[in-house]
């Protein structure tokens, strides 16, 4: 049986990426080759300057995901919310974008940063608001 986990990780954005339509679409096009080729699924929000996402595989392919993230110049001060092991995935794609909106962000925080929520409210957050990567290019 494949031991599966979940990585829950915030990350800031560097210049215009999450804040335009195509270095949104730019993101999610790879994420989506890279996930699927690693058997990876998740879901991201972008919401001021920062990226929240919800990954789910085997160890060794987020470590993998994780070592790719810290090395791309479009992201720095990751913050790992939390690593856990899980019976099933709750994430079904590749890669999905959550379409929450900026003001449903806002009253869930609170006046926390993304860094500052628990990885329950994180993932309960990113699982509340899938919308499929082609919907939200």
């Amino acid at each position: 049986m494949i031991e599966l986990y979940r990585t829950v990780f915030v990350s800031k954005t560097v210049g215009v990426v999450g804040q335009t339509t195509l270095s949104i679409a730019q993101i999610l096009g790879a994420a989506e080759r890279n996930n699927r080729r690693d058997h990876v699924t998740g879901v991201m929000l972008f919401h001021d300057g920062r990226v929240l996402q919800a990954v789910e595989g085997r160890r060794a392919d987020l470590d993998r995901l994780l070592t790719r993230v810290r090395d791309d110049p479009r992201h720095t001060e990751m913050c790992i919310l939390a690593t856990i092991p899980i019976q099933t995935r709750r994430f079904e794609t590749p890669m999905a974008m959550c379409g929450l909106s900026s003001a449903s962000v806002e009253r869930t925080l609170n006046g926390r940063t993304l860094c500052e929520l628990s990885a329950p409210e994180a993932e309960n957050m990113l699982a509340s608001c899938i919308v499929a990567p082609a919907a939200a290019a």
